[in-house]
């Protein structure tokens, strides 16, 4: 999984209905007749991260990898923030569990794709970079 989720995902619900999405994913119609309850807050991403890798190596999972997706381009600080704070209640997890692993590379080797713009559409060398980290990862998990 990645982080992007929990930065920018919402829970939205209706009189029938609860569901977890982008607002920019959602129709015009599905804005107007959802009730937006927000993101996850910044506070409860340790318990909740702790709590989903607890119960999933509960359930004999050989590992959790986690690709950090963090907001370095994004011009907006409450998402930069977001994206901090993430990484932070990884980072704790994946030290205290040895299944629990955190695909990351320096955050000066990445770069957003320039014909593209958008601050999370990393340039294909960043993308062989995170490759290369998970793979590191899944060989490790093959030999053991």
């Amino acid at each position: 999984m990645d982080t992007w989720s929990e930065l920018v995902h919402q829970l939205f619900s209706d009189s029938s209905l609860r569901f977890i999405a982008n607002y920019c994913d959602l129709s015009d119609i599905a804005k107007r007749k959802v009730k937006s309850h927000g993101r996850l807050s910044i506070e409860k991403f340790h318990s909740f991260y702790s709590c989903l890798s607890g119960h999933l190596l509960n359930k004999k999972i050989k590992a959790i990898i986690v690709i950090d997706f963090p907001a370095l381009f994004d011009n907006r600080v409450a998402m930069k923030k977001r994206s901090t704070e993430i990484t932070k209640a990884l980072l704790k997890i994946s030290a205290n569990e040895s299944n629990f692993y955190l695909v990351m590379i320096p955050y000066s080797e990445i770069n957003i794709d320039e014909n593209d713009g958008y601050p999370y559409h990393f340039c294909k060398e960043t993308i062989l970079k995170y490759s290369r980290a998970l793979d590191k990862i899944l060989v490790e998990l093959a030999l053991h």
